[in-house]
């Protein structure tokens, strides 16, 4: 993040002729001055040497002068003087930040060190953020806030501004920046946060964006194309992931069975289950209509892959309420 912002001025000088080229003007002093030199010697008659020569150097002189001005040289001088820009720090609200997840890697385990000094597996990713914020090691905000003004917001459907002192930005403010955040999201619209944050009017334009969050989007629009408004506007998106590197996570993604059937219709359902970053086992996927098993089948979960299992379930009149559910 150290391209942010340049910490010295920088000045640029360059010659530019707005008249007849350098070379031409060059080209008629030398033919001038030898002209000149010539007539003194060979005109002047008697007059004392040292009076041709002073003649012929103010001669000379003004030759020179002519010379520069039918060229018409211009010094451009440029001053790149660095300008405080602000850096817009987006903070995720949502409640899943309040998760504690298991940390077993060596990576995930050395983070929580970082934020808490000590190898914890079970941290609250909310209080892993507010470690990191206050660890002296680090010193986060204060060397961000040295090159940046820091302007804080917190997201979740909408967009908040958090209350920050201005200019530098002390490591003890802002540990009470983020111990006084609240987590009650119930939803986490990246894309919309950071396309709402651009669009507002500001005197500076935006230095970048820094994007602390979890990563679960589930509202409104898309975060690539936040990114791509982001990347039209020539400003960069910093992004800090709070959460672990790779979550153990099963999940039932889609149920699909048809809406009609006629009564005592076997009906096929069928559902999609995903597994992420699980050791390999045998766990029952069962499917319950009406409050009740219709029917259990054991499947293999492991490492990251997706499945299909299907399943028969007679109809009935009125509705089945058709449910998904992995256990082991």
């Amino acid at each position: 993040m150290k391209a942010i912002l340049p910490t010295l001025a920088v000045t640029e000088w360059r010659l530019s002729y707005e008249g007849i080229s350098p070379g031409l003007a060059f080209a008629l002093f030398v033919a001038a001055s030898l002209a000149t030199v010539f007539a003194y010697w060979k005109f002047t008659g008697s007059a004392p040497r040292w009076r041709k020569v002073l003649m012929a150097f103010f001669r000379i002189a003004a030759v020179l002068v002519l010379a520069a001005l039918l060229a018409k040289p211009v010094l451009n001088l440029t001053v790149h003087d660095p300008v405080r820009q602000p850096l817009l720090v987006l903070v995720d609200g949502s409640e899943s930040m309040k998760f504690e997840d298991r940390r077993e890697s060596g990576e995930d385990l050395e983070r929580a060190e970082i934020a808490t000094g000590s190898r914890q597996s079970g941290v609250p990713r909310n209080r892993i953020l507010e470690g990191i914020t206050a660890s002296p090691k680090l010193d986060l905000w204060p060397r961000l806030s040295e090159q940046s003004d820091l302007v804080f917001h917190q997201f979740g459907r909408n967009v908040s501004r958090v209350a920050a002192p201005e200019g530098e930005v002390k490591r003890e403010e802002a540990a009470k920046i983020f111990s006084g955040l609240k987590y009650e999201e119930s939803a986490t619209a990246i894309g919309e946060a950071v396309r709402q944050v651009l669009q507002e009017p500001r005197p500076q334009p935006a230095g970048g964006v820094l994007l602390v969050t979890d990563g679960a989007n589930n509202g409104g629009s898309s975060p690539i194309e936040a990114a791509q408004i982001a990347k039209e506007q020539g400003v960069p998106l910093f992004i800090y992931g709070v959460g672990v590197t790779s979550p153990r996570d099963v999940q039932v993604r889609e149920v699909i069975a048809q809406k009609l059937a006629f009564v005592e219709e076997k009906l096929e359902v069928r559902g999609k289950i995903a597994s992420r970053s699980m050791e390999e086992k045998t766990v029952t996927a069962s499917l319950i209509a009406n409050g009740g098993i219709v029917e259990g089948k054991e499947i293999t979960i492991g490492g990251d892959r997706e499945q299909v299992v299907s399943f028969f379930s007679e109809a009935e009149a009125n509705r089945i309420k058709h449910a998904r559910q992995a256990g082991a």
